[in-house]
């Protein structure tokens, strides 16, 4: 069924930042005056606008962690990877790579330290280079380089080590990375006791963890007709599980499926596009529907696998902000605090404990990247509808 959109009246901009002594270091090493958050007064709800400006200061966000967050700038070929303390309103620089090519975006966080592929230009092409950063020393090092470093479509942390997506997708398709031996080794599948084998028949085409499970999405071919399946493994790689989708044929056809992400017993899927989204439950060994969206809808991004008790979305271009309320299995929307003139939400970031970094932009895209606690605006959420099989809630774009 089609359930109703609720729109709401903007809640009036409650700012919670005040001048102060304290400065800004840029990229280019210019310092100005900025902002500082201040305690929280009687635990009422926030909103604080992050005092820097989308491609002047930073050009992307790595990861949101204990009100800081990893950003970096990219000017030429030199990529500038900087944190930002909210807590003080400044920034501090803690490592450049030139010449800069391009950043996946996926990482992991692994025994404290956040891991991401970066790649840079080489004479004959280019290679890809994986970094770790310490947020405790704000140290940046190179861990592995050249050939020996994997070119990951996607990357996530599996117990003590990042699984990374190699960028040919047949066969098992994943590299692992073990920061303790500083190496990469190729992380086998076992499907044996399933009758499905390492063969080409049985293709990849994504794969997220939580906790110490994997799960892929794969598609099978039995005479030239293709059945989607969920697989669930162990940290060993020793399969436990197997979903077949049911209803996802709008998803799947184009076999291109951007993200995953496993949500207890539920499991998000959006493509490439994004064109289409999609919110399944585990029920014995199928995985059916329960939330469909057609249009832009985007998962916060997450550094961290850990289960969560909601995870969020935003429509990006508008101001519609979501919320998988797993513990009461309701899908609510959420009543963001925003300038009236900025609208328009964006790219999302969250810590995994539903504190979020959304850019918010106006008409003439200007932007504003502000820093919210969602849990203070849950009390004013609306629920949408309770996760059923047997009633989808179907969501149309504006």
């Amino acid at each position: 069924m089609r359930l109703t959109r609720y729109r709401w009246v903007p809640l009036v901009w409650i700012a919670v930042a005040a001048l102060s002594g304290c400065t800004l270091l840029s990229p280019a090493g210019d310092t100005r005056s900025q902002a500082e958050v201040r305690p929280q007064e009687q635990n009422r709800p926030f909103a604080y606008e992050v005092p820097l400006t989308f491609f002047k200061d930073y050009t992307g966000i790595l990861a949101l962690y204990d009100k800081r967050f990893l950003y970096f700038n990219i000017r030429d070929d030199t990529c500038t990877f900087t944190e930002f303390d909210m807590t003080t309103a400044r920034s501090r620089v803690v490592g450049r790579v030139s010449p800069f090519l391009f950043s996946e975006g996926s990482n992991a966080w692994l025994e404290g330290r956040l891991y991401f592929p970066v790649g840079i230009k080489s004479e004959e092409a280019y290679q890809t280079n994986l970094y770790a950063y310490n947020p405790e020393n704000r140290k940046l090092k190179k861990v592995l380089s050249g050939k020996d470093a994997p070119h990951p479509l996607y990357m996530q942390g599996l117990g003590n080590q990042a699984l990374v997506y190699k960028s040919n997708p047949y066969q098992t398709g994943l590299r692992a990375f073990g920061p303790s031996t500083g190496k990469v080794d190729t992380f086998e599948l076992d499907n044996a006791s399933f009758g499905l084998g390492n063969v080409p028949a049985t293709r990849m085409l994504q794969f997220a963890t939580q906790g110490d499970s994997l799960y892929t999405l794969a598609r099978k071919t039995d005479n030239n007709q293709p059945t989607y399946i969920l697989m669930k493994y162990d940290r060993q790689g020793m399969l436990r599980k197997m979903y077949t989708l049911k209803g996802f044929d709008d998803l799947t056809e184009s076999s291109a499926v951007g993200t995953m992400k496993i949500m207890g017993d539920y499991v998000y899927f959006q493509d490439y596009g994004p064109q289409a989204a999609i919110l399944g439950k585990l029920v014995g060994d199928e995985v059916k529907p329960v939330v469909t969206f057609q249009g832009d809808l985007e998962l916060a991004k997450d550094s961290s696998n850990d289960p969560s008790d909601y995870y969020l979305f935003v429509e990006r271009g508008t101001e519609h902000f979501y919320a998988l309320d797993l513990r009461n299995e309701t899908w609510l929307e959420v009543p963001l605090p925003h300038d009236p003139l900025f609208n328009r939400f964006g790219y999302t970031v969250t810590d995994g404990r539903q504190h979020i970094l959304i850019m918010m932009d106006d008409e003439s895209r200007r932007t504003k990247l502000v820093y919210l606690n969602v849990p203070d605006f849950l009390p004013q959420a609306k629920q949408i509808g309770k996760l059923s099989v047997d009633h989808v809630i179907e969501i149309a774009s504006p």
